[in-house]
Protein backbone atom coordinates (compact mmCIF):
# COMPACT_ATOMS: atom_id res chain seq x y z
CA UNK A 1 0.00 0.00 0.00
CA UNK A 2 2.50 2.51 0.95
CA UNK A 3 5.01 1.69 -2.19
CA UNK A 4 1.80 2.10 -4.63
CA UNK A 5 1.35 5.68 -3.40
CA UNK A 6 4.97 6.37 -3.59
CA UNK A 7 5.07 4.96 -6.83
CA UNK A 8 2.20 7.33 -7.65
CA UNK A 9 3.71 9.99 -6.52
CA UNK A 10 6.53 9.44 -8.20
CA UNK A 11 4.29 9.26 -11.57
CA UNK A 12 3.36 12.54 -10.63
CA UNK A 13 6.60 14.02 -10.58
CA UNK A 14 7.07 13.18 -14.41
CA UNK A 15 9.49 9.98 -13.41
CA UNK A 16 8.85 7.89 -16.32
CA UNK A 17 11.03 4.84 -15.00
CA UNK A 18 9.22 1.21 -14.33
CA UNK A 19 8.21 0.34 -10.38
CA UNK A 20 10.72 -2.69 -10.52
CA UNK A 21 13.61 -0.89 -12.03
CA UNK A 22 13.44 2.49 -10.33
CA UNK A 23 12.71 0.51 -6.60
CA UNK A 24 15.73 -1.92 -7.12
CA UNK A 25 18.27 0.99 -8.07
CA UNK A 26 17.28 2.07 -5.09
CA UNK A 27 17.64 -0.45 -2.81
CA UNK A 28 21.43 -1.01 -4.33
CA UNK A 29 21.62 2.81 -3.52
CA UNK A 30 20.60 2.72 0.27
CA UNK A 31 22.86 -0.52 0.52
CA UNK A 32 25.32 0.99 -0.87
CA UNK A 33 25.17 3.86 2.12
CA UNK A 34 24.00 1.37 4.61
CA UNK A 35 27.27 -0.53 3.84
CA UNK A 36 29.27 2.61 3.68
CA UNK A 37 27.89 4.54 6.67
CA UNK A 38 29.21 0.99 8.65
CA UNK A 39 32.39 0.45 7.24
CA UNK A 40 34.01 3.05 9.73
CA UNK A 41 32.61 1.49 12.48
CA UNK A 42 34.70 -1.49 11.57
CA UNK A 43 37.56 0.03 10.94
CA UNK A 44 37.74 2.43 14.14
CA UNK A 45 36.86 -1.43 15.96
CA UNK A 46 39.74 -2.83 14.06
CA UNK A 47 42.07 0.38 15.08
CA UNK A 48 42.69 0.72 11.18
CA UNK A 49 44.33 4.06 12.12
CA UNK A 50 47.99 3.23 13.15
CA UNK A 51 49.45 4.41 10.32
CA UNK A 52 48.89 6.99 7.44
CA UNK A 53 47.80 4.21 5.19
CA UNK A 54 45.68 3.11 7.17
CA UNK A 55 43.25 6.08 6.73
CA UNK A 56 43.03 5.53 2.62
CA UNK A 57 39.61 3.82 3.46
CA UNK A 58 38.09 6.18 5.48
CA UNK A 59 38.93 8.62 3.09
CA UNK A 60 37.03 6.25 0.07
CA UNK A 61 34.21 6.10 2.43
CA UNK A 62 33.65 9.88 2.92
CA UNK A 63 33.74 10.26 -0.77
CA UNK A 64 31.51 7.38 -1.55
CA UNK A 65 28.82 8.87 1.43
CA UNK A 66 29.35 12.59 -0.87
CA UNK A 67 28.40 10.87 -4.29
CA UNK A 68 25.39 8.53 -2.84
CA UNK A 69 24.40 11.79 -1.43
CA UNK A 70 25.04 13.54 -4.48
CA UNK A 71 23.32 11.53 -6.65
CA UNK A 72 20.32 11.20 -4.24
CA UNK A 73 19.86 15.25 -4.41
CA UNK A 74 20.80 15.99 -7.70
CA UNK A 75 20.61 12.78 -9.86
CA UNK A 76 22.16 15.00 -12.94
CA UNK A 77 23.64 13.61 -16.00
CA UNK A 78 27.71 15.40 -14.35
CA UNK A 79 26.54 13.93 -11.10
CA UNK A 80 25.99 10.04 -12.11
CA UNK A 81 29.24 10.42 -14.26
CA UNK A 82 31.43 11.69 -11.55
CA UNK A 83 29.41 8.78 -9.14
CA UNK A 84 30.49 5.77 -11.29
CA UNK A 85 34.13 7.43 -11.27
CA UNK A 86 34.09 7.53 -7.44
CA UNK A 87 32.39 4.16 -7.52
CA UNK A 88 34.92 3.15 -9.91
CA UNK A 89 37.85 4.64 -7.20
CA UNK A 90 36.25 2.37 -4.60
CA UNK A 91 37.45 -0.90 -6.48
CA UNK A 92 41.12 0.50 -6.78
CA UNK A 93 41.47 1.58 -3.05
CA UNK A 94 39.82 -1.83 -2.40
CA UNK A 95 42.67 -3.82 -4.60
CA UNK A 96 45.32 -1.55 -3.12
CA UNK A 97 43.72 -2.63 0.33
CA UNK A 98 43.83 -6.24 -0.22
CA UNK A 99 47.73 -5.89 -1.66
CA UNK A 100 48.76 -4.29 1.39
CA UNK A 101 46.86 -6.36 3.89
CA UNK A 102 48.43 -9.75 2.18
CA UNK A 103 51.62 -7.91 2.44
CA UNK A 104 51.34 -7.24 5.61
CA UNK A 105 50.48 -10.60 6.36
CA UNK A 106 53.43 -12.63 4.29
CA UNK A 107 55.61 -10.16 6.09
CA UNK A 108 54.73 -11.28 9.67
CA UNK A 109 54.74 -15.08 8.45
CA UNK A 110 57.72 -15.06 7.09
CA UNK A 111 59.08 -13.25 10.58
CA UNK A 112 57.91 -15.95 11.83
CA UNK A 113 58.44 -19.28 10.12
CA UNK A 114 61.44 -17.93 7.41
CA UNK A 115 60.70 -22.20 6.11
CA UNK A 116 57.26 -21.65 5.20
CA UNK A 117 56.32 -22.01 1.75
CA UNK A 118 54.18 -23.58 -0.95
CA UNK A 119 50.09 -23.67 0.36
CA UNK A 120 51.76 -23.57 4.26
CA UNK A 121 53.02 -20.06 3.31
CA UNK A 122 49.64 -18.98 1.35
CA UNK A 123 47.24 -20.45 4.38
CA UNK A 124 49.32 -18.08 6.54
CA UNK A 125 49.32 -15.25 4.32
CA UNK A 126 45.23 -15.82 3.91
CA UNK A 127 44.37 -16.21 7.52
CA UNK A 128 46.95 -13.76 9.10
CA UNK A 129 45.96 -10.82 11.46
CA UNK A 130 44.86 -8.51 8.54
CA UNK A 131 41.74 -9.98 7.21
CA UNK A 132 42.93 -10.52 3.62
CA UNK A 133 39.48 -9.74 1.99
CA UNK A 134 38.02 -7.20 4.68
CA UNK A 135 39.09 -4.53 2.19
CA UNK A 136 36.55 -6.03 -0.39
CA UNK A 137 33.78 -4.05 1.29
CA UNK A 138 34.84 -1.45 -0.43
CA UNK A 139 34.30 -3.06 -4.14
CA UNK A 140 31.05 -4.07 -2.96
CA UNK A 141 29.89 -0.33 -2.23
CA UNK A 142 31.23 0.64 -5.86
CA UNK A 143 29.36 -2.63 -7.42
CA UNK A 144 26.39 -1.14 -5.94
CA UNK A 145 26.66 2.24 -6.56
CA UNK A 146 27.53 1.24 -10.03
CA UNK A 147 24.64 -0.93 -10.32
CA UNK A 148 22.37 2.34 -9.11
CA UNK A 149 23.74 4.12 -12.35
CA UNK A 150 22.95 1.20 -14.83
CA UNK A 151 21.06 2.55 -17.22
CA UNK A 152 19.80 5.42 -15.22
CA UNK A 153 17.50 7.67 -16.94
CA UNK A 154 19.04 10.53 -15.85
CA UNK A 155 22.53 9.56 -18.31
CA UNK A 156 20.15 9.79 -21.26
CA UNK A 157 19.57 13.27 -22.94
CA UNK A 158 16.64 14.08 -22.18
CA UNK A 159 15.42 13.68 -18.53
CA UNK A 160 13.87 10.43 -17.20
CA UNK A 161 13.99 9.13 -20.70
CA UNK A 162 13.02 5.99 -21.52
CA UNK A 163 11.44 3.84 -24.04
CA UNK A 164 7.76 3.66 -23.33
CA UNK A 165 5.91 0.07 -21.16
CA UNK A 166 2.37 -0.94 -21.00
CA UNK A 167 1.71 1.19 -17.47
CA UNK A 168 3.63 4.27 -18.46
CA UNK A 169 2.80 4.76 -22.59
CA UNK A 170 -0.08 7.53 -22.90
CA UNK A 171 -2.05 9.09 -25.50
CA UNK A 172 -3.72 12.24 -24.01
CA UNK A 173 -3.46 10.94 -20.91
CA UNK A 174 -4.86 7.37 -21.47
CA UNK A 175 -2.65 4.28 -22.04
CA UNK A 176 -3.90 2.42 -25.40
CA UNK A 177 -2.97 -1.42 -25.39
CA UNK A 178 -3.96 -1.01 -29.18
CA UNK A 179 -1.48 1.60 -30.01
CA UNK A 180 1.61 -0.27 -27.36
CA UNK A 181 0.98 -3.42 -29.07
CA UNK A 182 0.54 -2.69 -32.89
CA UNK A 183 2.25 0.53 -32.83
CA UNK A 184 1.09 4.54 -34.31
CA UNK A 185 -0.69 2.63 -37.10
CA UNK A 186 -3.59 0.21 -35.58
CA UNK A 187 -4.44 -0.98 -39.40
CA UNK A 188 -0.84 -2.23 -40.21
CA UNK A 189 -1.24 -6.49 -39.26
CA UNK A 190 2.16 -8.10 -38.76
Amino acid sequence: MILKRWFSYLKKLGVTEPHTTFFLRHVALALALLAALLTPVELVFAKHYAQPTMLIPFALVLLSVVGILGVVFNPSRQTLRLFRWVMGLLFIGSAIGVFFHLRGNLAVARDIDPTLSGLKLLWEVLTGAAPALAPGLLAQVGLLGLAYTYQHPGLNERKHALPPTPEFSTTRGETSKTQHVMGDNPSRIS
